[in-house]
């Protein structure tokens, strides 16, 4: 079988970061949605998403504990609303708190919204939002959690030409770069 190449597409990641988080093909799905339900996306579509909370509840400092190695000790992250981290959804200032990216978009946003919890030390992907709310203090229990992610999130999702598997190496660019502009706290890890 002949070996699969992968382009990178440097005008169309510029594209898709320069429209971050509303214009171009960015979809916004405000609070009080349905996860994954009557959203433009196949079953197979794959994209870049991103979690944002508005900057309000993140206007006091918080610190969340980080899984780190042994050898290292206990490690937390200090973190509050910066306007390096907020953007304008809707004439709201919204914090970017998680950027991800999948290659079956709508499965994982529903399971971001499900109650599973981690069941070893490593941490789930998809309770990476719902675990930081917890460790944060933003939440209680995991059931507030998910509450707090129906009522408060806004997620922005970017399918189109980062789908299939010739988007994977756009997609992961794309991740990336937001990650590096907005420095979203719940996509931060201790070394291992």
């Amino acid at each position: 079988m002949a070996a699969l190449t992968l382009e990178l597409d440097p005008n169309l990641v510029d594209r898709v970061l320069d429209s971050f988080p509303e214009r171009g093909s960015w979809q916004v799905k405000p609070p009080r949605h349905e996860p994954g339900v009557s959203w433009d996306l196949d079953g197979t579509s794959g994209g870049v998403y991103a979690f944002l909370l508005p900057a309000s509840m993140l206007s006091q400092r918080r610190r969340m504990k980080l899984r780190s190695a042994a050898s290292i000790g206990p490690v937390k992250l200090e973190f509050c609303a910066h306007p390096r981290n907020t953007v304008s959804v809707n004439r709201e200032r919204m914090s970017v708190v998680y950027v991800g990216r999948t290659h079956k978009l709508r499965r994982r946003l529903r399971l971001h919204f499900t109650m599973a919890r981690k069941t070893s030390r490593r941490p789930l992907t998809v309770a990476q939002v719902r675990e930081r709310l917890l460790e944060s203090d933003l939440a209680g229990t995991v059931k507030l959690a998910v509450k707090l992610m129906r009522e408060h999130t806004t997620i922005v999702f970017y399918s189109n030409e980062l789908s299939g598997v010739r988007g994977v190496a756009n997609r992961d660019v794309v991740e990336t770069s937001l990650i590096g502009k907005y420095m979203p706290p719940f996509n931060i890890k201790a070394e291992h």
